[in-house]
């Protein structure tokens, strides 16, 4: 799995979390798994990696 899927996949998981604890409402679902994905592709981009 490249970063970009894997960066989607954890956009989603996050996403349904927030979901999930009702944070986010339902409308807000797609932008947050958006946003989330875009900051962990760049943190991925950065190499910033978990070790």
């Amino acid at each position: 799995m490249n970063d970009k899927d894997w960066s989607d996949m954890i956009g989603g998981l996050a996403a349904d979390a927030l979901l999930d604890a009702n944070i986010i409402q339902k409308d807000q679902f797609q932008d947050a798994c958006e946003v989330i994905a875009e900051e962990v592709f760049v943190r991925l981009c950065l190499n910033d990696r978990p070790t």
